[in-house]
């Protein structure tokens, strides 16, 4: 729920003022098994006719296919002591910013 309230707020935030902020494009995390949540973020996009960029998602549920990404961010000497929904999740920015 609380992610459906701020995907809505943020985007009457980002409409309201879209022309003002030159923005070309915006992205859209989303994981691949949640087909919902795209579908819902499409329409409201779709309906503020804002352009948008899908961006897949690291699944915490699947971390194994992100082993050197894992590797490649976390301090080596360091535990990694977070849920795996958290490493998820911060992979996907990162590698979103990357893309950027």
């Amino acid at each position: 729920v609380f992610i459906l309230v701020f995907s809505v707020l943020l985007l009457f935030l980002i409409y309201k003022n879209y022309n003002k902020l030159n923005v070309d494009n915006v992205y859209v995390l989303n994981l691949e098994r949640r087909k919902d949540r795209m579908k819902f973020m499409n329409n409201q996009l779709k309906q503020y006719d804002i352009k948008y960029k899908r961006f897949n998602a690291c699944d915490g549920q699947n971390l194994e296919k992100y082993k050197d990404d894992i590797q490649k961010y976390i301090n080596p000497r360091g535990k990694i002591n977070r849920h795996k929904g958290q490493i998820g999740c911060s992979l996907s920015h990162i590698k979103m910013w990357e893309d950027i």
